[in-house]
């Protein structure tokens, strides 16, 4: 009775198809995967644009410039 249940061939060949390419790319090893270098090389008019970008989003923000951008004139129609 022992012989009854064998162990099955590993070495089959799979289907490669887009599930299982999904899979293998979802449920691989998430140190690896966050640990590789990305490098970006960017053009010198997108570098401006990145650094302008940057700037405005890390600039310093006060309750005095704050106060001044609420509190300042605006005038509608044509100025004469």
């Amino acid at each position: 009775m022992s012989n009854m249940f064998k162990p099955v061939d590993t070495t089959l060949p799979t289907k490669n198809d887009f599930w299982s390419r999904f899979k293998a790319f979802w449920l691989q090893d998430a140190d690896e995967f966050l640990s590789q270098e990305i490098k970006v090389e960017l053009t010198p008019k997108q570098q401006k644009m990145e650094t302008e970008i940057n700037e405005f989003l890390y600039q310093e923000v006060t309750f005095e410039k704050i106060h001044n951008f609420l509190f300042q004139k605006v005038t509608f129609g044509k100025n004469k």
